[in-house]
């Protein structure tokens, strides 16, 4: 078998994959950020956990937007399908409201073959910091790769960074390329009572307007901003034990995103993998 999100070789793989493929328990008060409050019924049940991507507490002020996680309740998950890439970052804080979010949230795209190896080429960036109908959910390109986390920044695919263009995620009046929503009240063994951030965004918008494609391979990153808009420095968390202060090359994710068979795939794969062993153990 080749990569799957991982590579899977031999049997013990090939059941860890279903297991991370099982749904998620998710209770909690969900507030539906993206493109507005109403709820949208086409997220993801099912999540894989990004494990080098945990982080422990770093005991920032803004809990909401400090990445947390560890091997019991990882930090970070995604998922694909036919129509949309989700991602799914666990951060401190306990509660969300309509009111807790005016900052920046990103998931970051090293894209396999773009551009400079573990640096940036691409970002989903929840902007909550102003107006909806202008920042909401951003498509961002790199602007400023410094030598840190810290001295880097993203700028709008659009290049307009007070409006929504037609090319940018939701822009000319669509309301489906992707949505934003959190779910607080998740309990942990380590780190208390969390919240979820949950990203979607749809194939159809990235083959249409970007050159990310579903069978690309991915590595990525989690980082936030405080307070401001996400034409600012990645200046307040980033995922994977590491801070701002750390080296742009330190840490990314070892996950290759790539398109995926569904659950029902992968456990006849196993089934045949198995018999086939079977098989053999007989001569």
């Amino acid at each position: 078998m080749k990569r799957l999100g991982f590579t899977v070789k031999f049997l013990l793989p090939a059941l860890a994959a279903l297991v991370l493929l099982q749904p998620v328990p998710v209770l909690g008060a969900q507030v539906n950020w993206v493109p507005d409050t109403n709820a949208w019924s086409g997220w993801t049940v099912t999540w894989h956990a990004v494990n080098s991507l945990n982080d422990p507490n770093d005991g920032l002020g803004s809990t909401h937007l400090d990445f947390v996680g560890d091997s019991l309740s990882p930090g970070v998950y995604w998922n694909t399908d036919a129509n949309y890439v989700y991602f799914r970052a666990r951060v401190a804080a306990g509660t969300v409201t309509s009111s807790t979010y005016a900052d920046t949230v990103m998931v970051v795209i090293d894209k396999i073959g773009t551009g400079v190896a573990n640096q940036p080429d691409f970002a989903f960036a929840w902007d909550s910091k102003a107006a909806l109908a202008s920042h909401g959910l951003e498509m961002m390109v790199t602007n400023t790769v410094g030598t840190t986390w810290g001295a880097t920044k993203m700028d709008d695919l659009d290049g307009m960074s007070a409006a929504k263009g037609t090319n940018d995620i939701n822009g000319n009046s669509r309301t489906t390329d992707g949505f934003i929503r959190t779910i607080d009240s998740q309990a942990t063994a380590n780190f208390g009572t969390t919240s979820f951030i949950d990203f979607a965004v749809s194939w159809n918008y990235l083959t249409n307007y970007t050159v990310l494609r579903p069978n690309d391979s991915w590595k990525i990153q989690m980082a936030s901003i405080n307070g401001v808009n996400d034409h600012n420095f990645l200046s307040y968390d980033i995922a994977g034990g590491i801070n701002p202060a750390s080296l742009i090359d330190a840490k990314w994710s070892d996950i290759l995103v790539v398109p995926e068979p569904s659950s029902g795939l992968l456990v006849t794969g196993g089934l045949v993998l198995m018999a086939r062993l079977r098989r053999r153990s007989r001569r």
